[in-house]
């Protein structure tokens, strides 16, 4: 049984104090890079593992690597470009445009081209009625990711960058009730495919987990999984999976997938299958009434080694 099991509801509160801290620093030691992209070097010298790329297409008969999210459809005879047609009918997000709407502006700068190209998927899932509402995501104001990043809020634009990509976040989802810590994030980029880890990818998913760690809203969860679903201009995206295990975050990347053409791509609907994925894995402790005694029954268990003490 983990350690972490027999630790008392208020040793869990100090212990993701101290994982709040150190999420924290390392957002400051990402930002003082001043660049966009990271090798997978300087991942692991910033105590980020990454795992083995996220299986988007279903091709590998078992995936051993942690998974916090399903892709939708669940029932594979469902008929998914049907059903997103279906919903979309009549509406003027139907419409797969291959341009900015910015286009008249000379000086658009290149990650409106990522927004523009994120309508199509928004107007698709039905961010408010749709397949989203369905798989029980809810909509979440922008405070979610800005303040845990910038210290500006949803009332503002926030566009940050290094070196060639400029990125801008998008539209924030979180589960309905309060009842999983898991989170969403679309992010928007002006770089047009590359195949390093961005900046951005990383730093979208620690604000997420920031924000579940300061607010104290999951204290009886061990992991607090977060997914970002990242814009590269019109031409590319990528899925990205991160989660905390408190000692490094963890990220799992999909390949890039191709959004460019006329219509929708093949690969346009394997990331829509995967924006509207459903919440699942292991994250809650299994423990009940940490306060009173331990799992085993005696008396209440002790911090971890290097937690920060319980004041009495």
């Amino acid at each position: 049984m983990s350690q972490l099991e027999t630790l008392t509801t208020a040793a869990r509160r100090e212990l993701q104090k101290q994982w709040l801290l150190q999420l924290c620093q390392l957002q400051n030691d990402i930002d003082d890079l001043r660049q966009a992209v990271l090798d997978d070097g300087q991942l692991e010298s910033l105590c980020i593992r990454k795992l083995p790329p996220l299986d988007v297409d279903g091709t590998a008969p078992f995936d051993p690597e942690p998974n916090f999210f399903r892709p939708y459809p669940l029932d594979d005879n469902q008929d998914f470009p049907t059903v997103v047609n279906q919903h979309l009918d009549g509406q003027e997000g139907k419409i797969w445009r291959n341009g900015c709407k910015y286009d008249e502006y000379d000086d658009c700068p290149d990650w409106h081209c990522a927004d523009f190209r994120a309508i199509w998927f928004k107007e698709s899932l039905g961010l408010d009625d749709g397949i989203l509402e369905q798989m029980g995501w809810d909509s979440a104001t922008c405070d979610l990711c800005y303040g845990e990043y910038t210290g500006c809020y949803a009332d503002r634009v926030f566009i940050r960058g290094h070196d060639d990509n400029v990125f801008n976040y998008g539209h924030v989802c979180r589960v309905h009730g309060g009842v999983k810590p898991h989170t969403s994030m679309f992010v928007y980029n002006s770089t047009r495919g590359e195949s390093k880890t961005l900046v951005s990818e990383v730093v979208s998913a620690i604000a997420m987990i920031i924000y579940r760690l300061r607010h104290e809203e999951f204290v009886d969860h061990h992991t607090i999984p977060a997914i970002v679903h990242s814009f590269h201009h019109s031409k590319t995206a990528r899925i990205t999976q991160a989660h905390w295990d408190g000692t490094s975050v963890v990220i799992r990347q999909s390949r890039l997938l191709d959004i460019e053409g006329n219509v929708p791509t093949e690969d346009a609907y394997v990331l829509l299958r995967w924006l509207a994925s459903k919440p699942v894995g292991d994250t809650k402790y299994q423990s009940i009434n940490a306060d009173e005694v331990s799992v085993d029954g005696g008396r209440p268990a002790q911090p971890l080694a290097g937690a920060i003490p319980v004041r009495s």
